[in-house]
């Protein structure tokens, strides 16, 4: 089963297979209310050199989101539940 993380979080990697410099320095993944993205990062500097970190969010269409159409409702309508 892949590693899916957990809602609201995400981690990004150092790319050590980068040979472009138009791949990112880093990637990975988070997820944003059920919806797992792929992340993806880039490092800069400022004109004043200051670094920073320029990022790209997509959706993993590998990861579908969570929806309520998964909710299996079992109930039948009886009273007879104790609950």
């Amino acid at each position: 089963m892949p590693y899916i993380p957990k809602q609201g979080l995400g981690a990004i990697f150092k790319n050590n297979r980068k040979t472009k410099e138009n791949q990112p320095d880093m990637s990975g993944d988070a997820n944003i209310e059920g919806t797992i993205f792929q992340v993806a990062a880039w490092t800069g500097t400022t004109r004043n050199g200051e670094k920073y970190l320029s990022l790209s969010f997509k959706v993993k269409e590998d990861y579908p989101p969570k929806t309520n159409d998964d909710f299996v409702d079992d109930d039948d309508g009886s009273d007879t539940d104790p609950f």
